[in-house]
């Protein structure tokens, strides 16, 4: 597996849904998942989703509701 540093300017890309690339940025992390069951899903939080994923890395969240319909991913929900 590759690991790749990100500079800003391609970052940036995530927050511009007009851009050729930003599709493809978030395919396959969760968006089209959320779509199907009605759970819209903040790009911050996908990242944190792929993130996990990728790593096969259980996420500790305070806001469990929001990763709750993701498969893949493993949650253990932390009180505030």
């Amino acid at each position: 597996m590759r690991v790749l540093l990100l500079d800003t300017n391609v970052v940036s890309i995530l927050f511009k849904p007009e851009h050729a690339l930003y599709q493809r940025c978030f395919s396959g992390v969760g968006m089209a998942e959320s779509r199907v069951a009605g759970r819209p899903v903040a790009a911050s939080d996908a990242w944190i989703a792929a993130a996990a994923r990728q790593w096969d890395l259980a996420l500790a969240t305070t806001d469990y509701q929001d990763f709750e319909h993701l498969n893949r991913l493993t949650l253990i929900p932390i009180s505030r």
